[in-house]
């Protein structure tokens, strides 16, 4: 019983007395099921009492530590690896000469439901002599991890692994330091790194609210020269100017994929403080190790890699050579060995398979550390895609007006599905090494998908005969990872023709009374096109209008009809009735028809390029769109200044913008843009010319002049503000063109700015604010060009110089000089005071706000004279101030002489 009770204090009260002399940590936490979680708190401390009991100074340490939840509730844990120390508890693991490892893993623990949790460690005391953290062996210790739960009870969320110790790590004054905490994550969670300050609690003898870690303040500035990849993680201080211990933080954000009810999404899940121990030595002769070999790479699932590296040291110590990451961790993993002292030549073997397959990288971190004195490392991060293999044998074929589509499965049976993606014309796909998936600026669209590793087969129903067509396939993999194949090989196909098909839309004038060109070609007869036999005629042509790119109402506005195949031609139409081409596109479609009357089919709509101009600062943006079936090769543009339309430029098919820039503002240019395109059917004649109406524009000046630079002097005598101010039309080779100036004004700090003047004159850039109330006040001058553009606000602020001086003696004796006490005159920027004048025992004798005081030297209250002598004053002198009023306090001794 006496035993049970023994241990029962230990986890009630923590040894606050004693020094637990914290050196680094962190904590992480992972995953157990459901909304329940295990936290470790993972503690470098002091001490090593059981190898050098009296090389380490105190050794006492913590064998329980309470971790926070940050859900209001919190566990006492006991230390749970180590040799049995003299408390009966597990006493920690030994790392280097006077540094141990505590590991203090909490029982399992359940959230109450999804939300942001921040699960938190603090100890009174840090370990001492930590230079940049003043009197840190009284200074408390505080570290975090904070966990994102989602709306789900099945979400696998869970910390990085951290495999580099945070202590024992030594560097040089004078020569760059270098450290990586060798974090991976299991579930392939993107981590991304940043340096952070180290935290700690105020009066932390007192344990906080468990939900108050928001009193956790930094403790020093991050020494400079110190920054991190936040990538790799890799830290680099470049370089340390002084000797001791210092302390890092790095804070490690994981981003983990889900999907919940369909949405997927990469949130951050985990923001992990790790706090890092670096012991600096003096000038010294070490140098780093140096780490060459292969860099960054991306492998095909199934691949076998096999990667070499040598690690060499200036200095020829024998170096440490060893690797991390979750490679490792696989079944089956990954192998790394090395051979050698100095250089240590390291093989990095891992054999590949489909389980492997993820978006984003695995890291291996490698290490090199020489044995010298001081030890130091180096790091080297490599990446590793794991790429899923593209789908083979992709074939199309034509059927009417479809295309079939087949390929082989792929070899990974986690696949989920594939994506179907398409281009107008034969184009040929080029896919970077370690580019996945197929990117929009490709020319190819994702048009559709199946569902299924054997689901190999796809209909594109959406095709226009006369078109060629390209194809790709990729293979999909499961959410939430949702990891994209290589792209299969590309086939492309023509469509055969046998309906008529526009191939020209163009407009011919621009006006609220518009015209627009239209013509077609007639089907093919023949073997696999129109079938005259079965489709006999007459034939019809019936040519339809809709208002808008993408419009679908469409009226009739012409028919032909002709009664022999033999006599149809190729036909052109004028459109004139009702079109405002000035605001709008028109899009057109043609129905056709056998035996009178019967429909077989419509060409694809084609629409009207529709331009749009934008002016700018000597300047216009043209932007243009059209819906067209045919394929756009390129845009030509024309200009007309003045003197007719001449051509500008051209640009590629794909683009549809174009910027004329050095023009002169305030003038009118016009433009129209023509297309240059064709069909994949050798038959139809190419290329093809359409035009867009013509619009108009005037560049304007939309960018304000430079801001002037303002120097204002603050002339307390003459109670004025004297501004001066420079030209930018001479100072800023972007401002030509200003014509005044605003001066803006606000009697305080922050306060809203009021123009005060406006000075006509270019060359005047002298104001002066005179009878002002108030000197104190804060100023802009802004510049305004031609065109009203006025530049930014940038305010300059001058305070007030107050003057209240009070005398130190006065004569009330009725002869008209000096009888009051008042302050010396004058005063000024004063706006108020509160005086109290006391006599020898603490009375009393008078007290006013009057700032002219005018005390006549009687008691107040009874107005009787006071008699001769030194009486004391406290005076509130309320001080008019660019921030506001501020009060000063005078204290002092007039003298009272009848």
């Amino acid at each position: 019983m006496k035993k049970f009770f023994w241990i029962l204090s230990f986890l009630v009260l923590p040894l606050l007395a004693e020094a637990t002399h914290q050196v680094a940590g962190y904590i992480y936490f992972k995953h157990i099921s459901g909304l329940t979680y295990q936290a470790t708190f993972v503690d470098f401390v002091n001490g090593d009492p059981y190898n050098n009991p009296t090389e380490c100074g105190d050794p006492q340490d913590r064998d329980t530590m309470r971790i926070y939840y940050g859900d209001g509730g919190s566990d006492v844990v006991i230390r749970s690896n180590g040799p049995i120390d003299p408390n009966n508890f597990p006493g920690g693991d030994s790392i280097c000469p006077c540094r141990k490892v505590c590991l203090y893993t909490s029982p399992p623990h359940t959230f109450p439901g999804a939300g942001s949790y921040h699960i938190w460690v603090y100890d009174v005391d840090r370990m001492w002599n930590i230079t940049n953290i003043p009197n840190s062996a009284n200074t408390s210790f505080y570290v975090f991890t904070s966990i994102n739960i989602r709306n789900s009870a099945t979400e696998d969320i869970s910390s990085p692994v951290i495999t580099n110790p945070l202590t024992c790590q030594n560097a040089c004054m004078g020569q760059c330091y270098y450290y990586n905490p060798g974090a991976y994550s299991a579930a392939g969670d993107s981590m991304v790194y940043s340096l952070g300050n180290c935290l700690y609690i105020p009066n932390a003898d007192l344990p906080p609210a468990p939900l108050n870690y928001g009193e956790n303040i930094p403790l020093y500035a991050i020494p400079p020269g110190t920054t991190i990849d936040p990538q790799t993680g890799t830290l680099e201080w470049c370089t340390p100017t002084t000797a001791g211990i210092f302390n890092f933080s790095i804070r490690i954000i994981s981003y983990h994929k889900y999907n919940l009810s369909g949405v997927s999404g990469d949130p951050s899940v985990d923001t992990m403080d790790v706090e890092v121990e670096v012991n600096v030595s003096g000038s010294c002769s070490t140098h780093d190790p140096t780490i060459t070999g292969q860099g960054d790479t991306c492998i095909v699932a199934g691949t076998f890699l096999n990667m070499f590296d040598t690690a060499k040291d200036a200095d020829k110590d024998p170096l440490t050579v060893t690797a991390s990451g979750d490679p490792f961790t696989l079944s089956p993993p990954a192998t790394f060995t090395t051979t050698g002292a100095d250089p240590v030549y390291s093989k990095f073997n891992w054999q590949t398979d489909c389980s492997d397959v993820r978006s984003s990288p695995y890291q291996v971190i490698i290490k090199a550390t020489d044995n010298g004195s001081p030890s130091v490392s180096s790091y080297k991060v490599l990446n590793i895609h794991v790429v899923a293999p593209a789908p083979t044998n992709l074939k199309a074929t034509v059927s009417g007006n479809s295309v079939y589509l087949h390929w082989n499965p792929s070899i990974c049976p986690q696949t989920t599905g594939y994506q179907i993606y398409r281009a107008k014309g034969c184009i040929p796909f080029t896919q970077n090494n370690c580019e996945t998936g197929v990117s929009p600026s490709s020319g190819f669209a994702y048009i559709g998908s199946t569902t299924g590793l054997d689901d190999t087969t796809y209909t594109d129903n959406n095709v226009i005969p006369g078109i060629s067509y390209s194809y790709l396939v990729i293979a999909a993999y499961p959410l939430p990872d949702g990891s994209l194949s290589y792209a299969s090989n590309y086939t492309c196909v023509t469509i055969k023709r046998d309906l008529p098909l526009i191939t020209n839309v163009s407009v011919e004038n621009t006006s609220t009374a518009g015209t627009i060109f239209i013509r077609w070609v007639k089907p093919l007869t023949g073997n696999g096109y129109l079938d005259t036999i079965v489709s006999p005629g007459p034939y019809k042509y019936r040519l339809s209008r809709a208002t808008g790119m993408n419009g679908i109402v469409y009226l009739p506005i012409d028919s032909v009809t002709i009664p022999y195949f033999g006599s149809l031609t190729d036909t052109t139409f004028k459109d004139i009735t009702g079109l405002n081409t000035l605001y709008n596109s028109y899009r057109y479609k043609l129905d056709f028809y056998y035996s009178g009357n019967t429909y077989l089919g419509s060409s694809p709509p084609a629409s009207s390029i529709y331009l749009t101009t934008k002016p700018g600062n000597h300047i216009v943006n043209l932007t243009w769109t059209s819906n067209v079936p045919w394929i756009d090769s390129a845009y030509l543009i024309y200009r007309n200044s003045g003197s007719g339309f001449n051509y500008l430029t051209a640009v590629a098919g794909n683009i549809h913008s174009y910027t004329d820039s050095m023009l002169v503002d305030r003038h009118s240019y016009c433009y129209y843009v023509e297309s240059k395109s064709y069909y994949a059917d050798p038959t139809i004649l190419r290329p093809l010319y359409d035009s867009s109406e013509v619009q108009c524009a005037t560049p304007i000046d939309t960018v304000p002049p430079c801001q002037p630079m303002l120097t204002v002097s603050a002339e307390c005598n003459a109670m004025q503000d004297s501004l001066i101010w420079t030209d930018p039309d001479h100072s800023c080779k972007n401002t030509n063109d200003v014509v005044l100036y605003n001066i803006y004004y606000s009697p305080t700090l922050n306060g809203d700015m009021q123009i005060i003047a406006t000075i006509n004159n270019i060359n005047d850039t002298v104001f002066i604010n005179k009878n002002v109330n108030s000197i104190a006040g804060c100023y802009s001058v802004t510049a305004v060009d031609s065109f009203g553009n006025e530049s930014k606000l940038s305010a300059v602020c001058v305070d007030n110089c107050p003057q209240y001086t009070l005398p130190n003696v006065f004569t009330p004796n009725g002869d008209g000089f000096n009888d009051l006490f008042t302050p010396i005159l004058p005063f000024r920027y004063i706006k108020s005071i509160d005086i109290s004048i006391y006599n020898r025992w603490g009375q009393v004798m008078f007290h006013t706000i009057n700032p002219l005081i005018n005390w006549d030297g009687k008691d107040q209250v009874t107005r009787a004279d006071c008699p001769d002598g030194v009486y004391y004053y406290i005076c509130v002198v309320n001080e008019i101030r660019v921030d506001g009023v501020q009060p000063i306090t005078l204290k002092g001794f007039v003298e009272l002489i009848r």
